[in-house]
């Protein structure tokens, strides 16, 4: 966007049309989402002593299979149950949460994931982003998949015009299929790294020393201020791996610093 900014005023983003018309999924999800399903409670079996590396679609599955159903499309980068529960003297449960009551009875595994991605994640995550991002280029975003119009016409749609096994959006697929070219069509889909470690490293680790700071976690007192320094000096001397959990914390710290009034 920024590279564009001086050339266009408006940006059209496609969000929405996921939600919509539905997220494909793979097969090795639909197979473990459907064994969950004949099997509850599989999740309790002692996954981790299953060995990886025989095969991927191996690995896939039982990565699934090791969650709780309802957790099956969420992906869980930062602090582990049992560091959470050291962390905030609690033992976290997630079982009456939104994201575990609104999923219970998904009669379809690329139901569940549009839902889990798209009811959860989207709103707070993607659209907002978006937003932010265009404002602070003095720029201006549409989403033209919220249509009030296009959206109560996706509604109303048969499921067969939206998905069909594991292939999503249907009829967008024979509408680009007839007014769009070929390389526009079979164009592969290109990813995009938000770069959390630039934006925590970035003027000698500011973000970290003001929101992870003694001061600032006391303040609040949800975490164990000897941990959070424990891992904050770990993450600065080097180690990467733990950089969701030090997103997460600073997050949180922020969001508290700036809707304390």
């Amino acid at each position: 966007m920024k590279e564009s900014v001086d050339e266009y005023d408006s940006f059209l983003d496609g969000m929405g049309n996921d939600r919509y018309l539905g997220h494909a999924t793979n097969w090795q999800e639909d197979l473990a989402w459907y064994i969950h399903r004949r099997i509850p409670g599989l999740h309790h079996l002692p996954w981790k002593f299953v060995p990886w590396g025989y095969s991927y679609s191996v690995d896939v599955v039982s990565h699934f299979l090791s969650k709780p159903r309802e957790e099956q499309f969420v992906s869980w980068n930062g602090w582990t149950a049992k560091e959470i529960s050291k962390l905030t003297g609690r033992e976290p449960n997630w079982r009456n949460s939104r994201l575990y009551s609104l999923y219970r009875n998904c009669s379809s595994p690329i139901i569940h994931k549009t839902l889990t991605l798209w009811d959860v994640w989207g709103p707070e995550t993607a659209y907002r982003k978006m937003v932010q991002v265009a404002n602070t280029m003095g720029r201006s975003v549409r989403y033209p998949f919220l249509d009030r119009d296009i959206v109560n016409f996706s509604q109303n749609l048969p499921s067969s015009y939206k998905y069909k096994g594991r292939v999503d959006k249907i009829i967008m697929r024979l509408l680009q299929n007839k007014f769009l070219p070929e390389q526009i069509v079979n164009k592969k889909k290109g990813g995009f790294i938000f770069p959390k470690e630039y934006i925590l490293g970035s003027d000698n680790y500011r973000f970290l020393n003001v929101f992870l700071s003694s001061d600032c976690i006391r303040k609040y007192g949800w975490v164990d201020d000897s941990m959070v320094n424990t891992y904050v000096q770990r993450y600065k001397n080097g180690d990467k791996y733990i950089e969701d959990r030090i997103w997460a914390l600073v997050l949180l710290h922020a969001w508290a610093e700036l809707t304390k009034d």
